[in-house]
Parts: structure tokens; C-alpha cells; sequence
């Protein structure tokens, strides 16, 4: 099938949608979020280890 056969059928060749309509603030600022809270568990629990011991 030729592409212009299949755009005539509606097949549509390329890239599957990937979600391009999410704002990419908003993805930045969870995964920032998410890195913060993670930096602060390490942190939190290395602090915890050393005034035990």
C-alpha cells in the first residue's frame, strides 16, 4: 500500500501520539517534587543512621 493509498484509507503513518498536549511545566515540576522528596528521605534517613549509632 502506497502512503497516499493509505492517507485516502485513513491509515496514518509516524510517531504514535505521545501526549503532547501535557504541559511540560507541569511534568517538570512533579518530577522536580518527586526529586526533592527523594533527596530528603536519603538525607533524612542518613541523619537518622548516624545519631543512633
Amino acid at each position: 500500500m502506497t502512503s497516499r493509498a493509505a492517507q485516502e484509507e485513513g491509515v496514518q503513518f509516524g510517531l504514535a501520539d505521545t501526549g503532547n498536549s501535557i504541559p511540560v511545566g507541569l511534568v517538570t515540576g512533579i518530577a522536580a517534587a518527586a526529586l526533592a522528596a527523594g533527596a530528603a528521605l536519603v538525607w533524612w534517613m542518613r541523619r537518622r543512621r548516624t545519631t543512633r549509632g
